[in-house]
């Protein structure tokens, strides 16, 4: 098969995976095949901590690898990386091949991990770096027998890489759309409702302006550091568990929405926060994570006025003339209800005139079926 073919099924594969993520072990798969690869894959490390795992296991694609020295590197030999020490400057988004530190070989590194799996050539790729450290990499290793990567490769994985950096961005806007689809599903009229974006940490994202106007305005005290701030600590301690509750269920597992209503800190209506995360397998292993998960802010719906309030607003009745057609409802005369009720009959007579003026109605039988037919 032509080369050019292999890198156009890869390409293909790598677009696919932004609706079906479980085929990046076929782009590795492939991958592995096209560049005689003895080991290959895309991982997220924390190059800011000394243990560089990150906290799901399903941020990583590996082909090849011995999982016994998979554990060793989280657990030791992942201190010793040479390509990966802050002073190697390695630029994020474009390949490097071992030829960058012609002094990898001499060490510990190498020795007693690269070695024994016959990893004698590598190329690399840092597809995405966030500030917080977590930084998403591609990385190829070669027995000495394949020999080192040549230029027209690493032309052919740049290519590549790129596409595969495109589609973790594609995927992670994808995402986000499902995630408020899933939000406004079921909602009905959510025009009144806000949207606040969460990333893996449970850091804030993005925030549209109704979220940002609920939520306390613009400038916005109700985001510090990142994070999503309410008046009430009693609140944002529930709010901080709900977060990270929803956030640390298994990557393959679709949480339930939860929600917890909220007082504001200027009065108002209480607030409605529902946490949508993300569907099952949809997580990144993109530098970010991408949104694992929305919030939907709204106000809590004042409560339903009673029937005879709603009547007494379509009509514009005053409180004393609702009273007297509700009491009227019974059959009872008009004489009967103005006593019932404490009023003169002259004052009933003068209501009751208002009150069919305001219906449209002349007699009590027209009356009683004018207000039960609302």
């Amino acid at each position: 098969m032509p080369t050019h073919r292999q890198d156009m099924l890869i390409l293909d594969l790598v677009y696919e995976t932004i609706d079906q993520p479980d085929l990046w072990s076929d782009v590795v798969a492939r991958l592995v095949e096209r560049f005689r690869l003895e080991a290959g894959g895309f991982c997220t490390q924390n190059t800011h901590q000394t243990d560089g795992r990150m906290a799901d296991s399903d941020l990583a694609v590996l082909e090849g690898y011995d999982p016994l020295m998979v554990d060793r590197y989280w657990e030791h030999f992942y201190r010793l990386n040479p390509f990966l020490r802050p002073d190697a400057s390695l630029p994020v988004g474009a390949v490097f091949t071992d030829a960058v530190n012609p002094d990898w070989r001499r060490g510990e590194f190498y020795e007693d991990w690269c070695r024994p799996q016959r990893f004698d050539h590598a190329a690399a790729q840092f597809l995405q770096r966030e500030e917080n450290g977590a930084t998403s990499i591609a990385v190829l290793w070669r027995s000495a027998q394949a020999g080192a990567f040549v230029p027209d490769e690493t032309v052919a994985l740049s290519a590549i890489m790129h596409h595969a950096n495109r589609a973790l961005t594609l995927r992670s806007r994808l995402l986000e759309s499902e995630l408020r689809l899933g939000a406004l599903d079921g909602t009905g009229d959510a025009r009144g409702a806000g949207f606040v974006s969460l990333g893996r940490d449970g850091r804030v994202r993005e925030a549209d302006a109704t979220a940002r106007r609920l939520l306390g305005g613009t400038p916005d005290p109700s985001f510090r550091a990142g994070r999503l701030r309410l008046a009430m600590p009693a609140e944002q301690m529930q709010l901080d568990a709900m977060i990270a509750q929803a956030l640390a269920q298994p990557l393959r597992s679709a949480g339930a929405p939860a929600s917890l209503t909220v007082s504001r800190g200027g009065g108002g209506r209480p607030l409605i926060l529902t946490l949508f995360t993300t569907l099952p397998g949809r997580r990144s292993f993109a530098a970010d994570g991408g949104t694992c998960a929305v919030l939907r802010v709204e106000e809590q719906d004042e409560p339903a006025p009673a029937f005879g309030e709603r009547v007494r607003r379509l009509f514009g009745l005053t409180p004393a003339e609702m009273r007297l057609a509700e009491a009227l409802q019974t059959g009872g005369s008009l004489r009967e209800v103005a006593d019932q009720l404490g009023i003169a009959y002259e004052t009933a007579r003068s209501q009751l005139k208002m009150v069919f003026q305001k219906t449209g109605t002349r007699r009590q039988k027209d009356l009683a079926l004018r207000l039960t037919s609302r």
